[in-house]
């Protein structure tokens, strides 16, 4: 489903048709049924490594940095002073911590960056704030049988706030627009980077004389 469905379910809901006294509720979708749809849309929609090498490319820039994977875990990344940058994002309000970067990041025991981003259909919203309140607060944390914590976030203001972690409260960075047309475009062109990195020499050089001739015709 795409903005355009759910223009047309705002629409529905407004519409009214009337019949003498009574209105016709054929027309009308209940207001708690737009949220519930529009509520199992969001939820359908993914934050992705799409998403997120947006994210990392908009914190790179403001800190001036260049991130780099810490192990293999996508949230988990290091500048080039092996500062942390914890990264989540989502549509959802609440992300999970896995128990080995929690482990290994008490060990370090140095404050790093805490990212959360908070995507829409439109843009992506980005909050930065220290990280260690949130380490030593991990007991204060849920804590799942598959070993991650999680914790719970909203937004206030400009300000994203930690239910579990009272004090720890995030300023915003900044709102990237970032549309789902945006997105799909950059998946496109992934999966076409992807195929010429794919090709063998020769034919990675017929494709590149295919193109410079239709360049010539157009």
């Amino acid at each position: 489903m795409n903005l355009s469905v759910l223009t047309r379910i705002t629409l529905l809901k407004n519409k009214k048709c009337e019949q003498g006294a009574q209105a016709d509720h054929r027309f009308a979708a209940p207001a708690e049924l737009f949220v519930r749809l529009e509520k199992n849309i969001m939820s359908s929609m993914k934050f992705d490594e799409t998403d997120r090498r947006k994210v990392i490319a908009e914190i790179e820039s403001h800190f001036g940095v260049k991130l780099s994977l810490v192990g293999n875990r996508r949230k988990y990344l290091q500048d080039q002073n092996k500062r942390t940058f914890w990264i989540f994002g989502g549509y959802e309000d609440w992300h999970g911590i896995p128990s080995e970067m929690m482990e290994a990041e008490e060990k370090r025991n140095a404050d790093g960056i805490l990212v959360i981003a908070k995507r829409g259909r439109l843009k992506i919203v980005i909050y930065t704030g220290p990280l260690l309140p949130l380490i030593k607060s991990k007991q204060t944390l849920s804590h799942t049988k598959k070993g991650e914590y999680q914790f719970n976030i909203r937004e206030r203001g400009d300000l994203l706030l930690i239910n579990e972690v009272p004090k720890l409260h995030l300023a915003k960075l900044g709102a990237a627009t970032y549309s789902t047309d945006e997105k799909a475009s950059d998946k496109n062109i992934e999966k076409i980077e992807t195929i010429i990195r794919n090709l063998s020499p020769e034919k990675t050089n017929q494709l590149l004389e295919e193109l410079l001739k239709r360049k010539k015709e157009i």
